[in-house]
């Protein structure tokens, strides 16, 4: 699993040192002396200054490919600089083979460079990787400070054996004369090597996650644990036997983390190599969750089937697409991968509702189906999609015709469908009469539109598709969650205007926000996962699928890429571990699964409490705010449970007949005997920190009481389970905290405080 800097893209800004302008004065080609041999494991240092004479310690310089570099005095300091104008853009560094040479090495490469005011300017380095001899780091613009700067990278995969021309690094300067100072190598200790033990590290409650690990063999090897708002958790040393261990953390209580651990050798530490898992409660009825897996235009990964079981999940919904399934006219074939993916998922219990999709070279020469030859045969596909089930022992209760007709899908190859539903009601008509000549009991549904397409949906209506439907529906990635309720009445409307005044069932086939560079990140992106699940819910879709279950790719910045509730199967991460979604999908599909909506109550301004039945008779109150954090009061005279995002509880004991939050973007389960009716806006305390304060330090906290002529109060906080008494006397502020310099009143002195994105306050008298 990887370090939490990724190989080849991480770099510092160190110290500028102000300079005048520069002189140019020569040309050099510098030579390292001979260095002793360093051992395998050892950390080694090699660099070059550009001094008069050069500084040589393991590293060979050289300039090219056209012509020399030259020497520049700045401000009285030498320095080497390319020379654009006879065509020499780089500087070659080789590393003397003694130090670094082959294998797999973690260096920090540093160099000191002239920030020139040079418009357009900049500068990159390659060096020589594992996978690629000449892999790029990010490009290092001028800003015109005209002083030294000194920037640095760290790569976890250098392999450093001369493939550069026979250099092991390359600075490049394009079209600009810019003047370096020095250039420093540094190997260092190799982050330990992480693996999993438990598929996905995925634990069920009360399992101690335990994940393996390989080192130095004499390299200590430490750990933490950070919870997903990033508080420090826990932290130990694990024991390291001949270059390999085991990590093991202790029972943790449900919700995501993040695992880091480091190797130290001789008082050097590595990057850290991280990993992420979960805990999650065992879903008590995953076969009835309203919840399931969306993996559109492929299968579950081998061995994920049981971790969307574990998620909450009841349905997943892949795809056999026709051009893969008929090679031949009329001849339908069943791949592989297909079949054991189908086989695992019978055996996890999750029922498949495929997608019959999308277009076929035999037929409407490769295009949208828009013949009735075409149409016919689409349709005989997906009767033939659901033989393979029942083959398999998994008969598909539903099935999707088509997926996003009225977006691109529709609009395949030189056809006339243009994604029109004047086309898709056709197909539609043909796909449910072979369906339903084949498979009676297997539900049609559809037409499964990118967003609630509300006019492409009235006109399909209009021609009679409802009559083909069993279900319908819809997909809602992009605005917040909150938005979808608008949308969803809509969609409701139109099937009542459409049917005779009668409803039909509504499924959101795919909830998805992608957590890509520059969109949601990955705390949000679970925030809108729970969000969206209590708000299908509400609104009554019947089953809510996430797309997508995993990562489909690697790339960060890339869209389609970032779905997942897992990370991919290949995530430097490790296989298939958990995000932050996970848990929260899991944490929602266990508390709402068997609970019946009983209304909503705005609150105040983005507050709104969704109010459930449970299966075990409690009342269950699902609230966020999307205004800010918001303090609301919950009227109750018994112990309430509240539930966290990713499935940390803790029990609340009322005062004064009532018990507070601060909400925030986090969905928060509050589990007992309240109402909606009984959530009010504002609270009678207010807890607030002087700042940020570092763990080991005392924590100055303000406790604020809204109380006149009220009796005297004993109060207590708890930070991180360290409870600290104050007392409020009548009628006055309960109690403020001292300085650290001074007698804490109300302060948790060595305790460690991090600010959290929910917090309760439970205030015995």
């Amino acid at each position: 699993m990887k370090p939490s800097r990724p190989p080849g893209v991480t770099r510092g800004v160190r110290r500028p040192l102000a300079i005048a302008a520069a002189v140019a004065v020569g040309a050099a080609v510098l030579v390292a002396p001979a260095v002793p041999a360093a051992a395998d494991d050892a950390v080694v240092t090699a660099s070059i200054t550009f001094d008069d004479p050069p500084v040589n310690q393991g590293i060979t310089v050289r300039t090219g490919d056209a012509g020399r570099g030259t020497w520049l005095e700045v401000g009285g300091l030498p320095a080497l600089a390319t020379n654009p104008s006879i065509g020499n853009t780089y500087i070659y560094n080789d590393i003397d083979d003694t130090l670094i040479n082959g294998g797999t090495n973690t260096v920090r490469i540093t160099v000191e460079y002239y920030d020139a005011a040079i418009s357009g300017g900049s500068w990159d380095v390659t060096y020589d990787s594992v996978t690629n001899p000449w892999r790029a780091l990010p490009a290092v613009p001028l800003t015109g400070s005209n002083t030294w700067r000194t920037e640095e990278f760290t790569v976890t995969d250098a392999r450093l054996s001369n493939r550069e021309n026979g250099a092991d690094l390359r600075i490049g300067t394009g079209t600009s004369a810019i003047a370096f100072r020095s250039v420093t190598v540094e190997r260092l200790v190799d982050a330990p090597a992480l693996s999993l033990r438990t598929p996905g590290n995925i634990f069920v409650t009360g399992t101690p996650p335990k994940v393996d690990f390989t080192a130095a063999p004499d390299a200590r090897v430490e750990y933490r644990v950070y919870d997903v708002n990033n508080n420090h958790v826990t932290q130990g040393v694990a024991t390291n036997t001949d270059g390999a261990g085991t990590i093991q953390i202790g029972t943790l209580p449900e919700g995501y983390y993040r695992l880091q651990a480091t190797a130290t050798i001789n008082g050097q530490a590595s990057l850290p190599a991280e990993t992420t898992l979960a805990v999650v409660a065992p879903q008590p009825d995953a076969a009835n969750s309203p919840f399931a897996a969306a993996v559109s235009h492929r299968q579950l990964p081998s061995g994920s089937a049981p971790l969307a079981v574990l998620a909450g999940d009841s349905y997943y919904r892949p795809t056999l697409t026709w051009a893969g399934m008929e090679r031949t006219a009329g001849v339908y074939t069943y791949p592989t991968a297909w079949q054991q993916q189908t086989i695992e998922a019978r055996d996890a219990g999750l029922a498949p509702m495929p997608i019959c999709a999308y277009t076929n070279p035999l037929y409407d020469n490769d295009a949208t189906p828009h013949t009735d030859a075409g149409r016919a045969a689409f349709a005989d596909y997906c009767a033939a999609v659901l033989d393979g089930y029942v083959d398999l022992g998994n008969p598909a209760p539903a099935v999707e015709v088509y997926n996003e007709f009225n977006a691109g899908f529709g609009d395949r190859g030189d056809g006339p469908a243009n994604s029109l539903p004047e086309y898709y009601f056709p197909l539609l008509q043909a796909t449910y009469e072979a369906v339903k000549e084949a498979h009676p009991e297997t539900l049609v549904v559809g037409p499964a539109t990118s967003w609630p397409d509300l006019g492409w949906l009235e006109t399909l209506f209009a021609l009679g598709a409802l009559d083909y439907i069993d279900v319908v529906s819809v997909h809602y990635p992009g605005d917040p969650p909150e938005a979808a309720v608008a949308n969803l009445e809509a969609v409701d409307a139109l099937v009542r205007e459409y049917n005779n005044g009668e409803s039909k069932p509504i499924w959101v086939s795919e909830w998805g926000w992608s957590s890509r560079t520059g969109s949601v990140d990955e705390h949000t992106q679970a925030s809108y996962a729970a969000r969206a699940g209590v708000i299908g819910l509400s609104q009554g879709v019947e089953r809510n699928f996430w797309y997508d279950f995993n990562n489909d790719g690697l790339d960060p910045a890339d869209h389609e890429s970032n779905f997942g509730l897992l990370r991919n199967a290949a995530d430097p991460l490790g296989a298939l571990t958990p995000k932050p979604s996970y848990a929260a999908h899991a944490t929602m599909s266990r508390l709402l699964t068997g609970a019946t909506f009983e209304g909503a109550q705005e609150v105040a301004d983005g507050v709104t409490a969704y109010e459930f039945a449970t299966a075990g008779d409690d009342n269950l109150l699902a609230l966020w705010s999307t205004s800010g954090p918001r303090t609301v009061t919950i009227e109750t005279r018994v112990p309430v449970t509240v539930v966290e995002m990713s499935g940390r509880s803790r029990t609340l004991t009322p005062y004064l007949h009532g018990v507070e939050l601060t909400l925030t973007e986090d969905p928060v389960y509050v589990i007992g005997s309240a109402g909606r009716d009984d959530v009010t806006d504002g609270g009678q305390f207010t807890l607030t920190a002087a700042g940020p304060t570092l763990a080991g330090d005392t924590i100055a906290l303000t406790l604020d009481v809204d109380k006149v002529g009220g009796p005297r109060m004993n109060l207590a906080v708890t930070v991180n389970e360290r409870t600290v008494p104050c007392r409020s006397p009548p009628a006055r502020r309960a109690c403020r905290s001292r300085s650290a310099s001074g007698t804490p009143v109300c302060s948790a002195p060595g305790a460690s405080w991090h600010s959290s994105r929910t917090t309760g306050r439970r205030s015995p008298g």
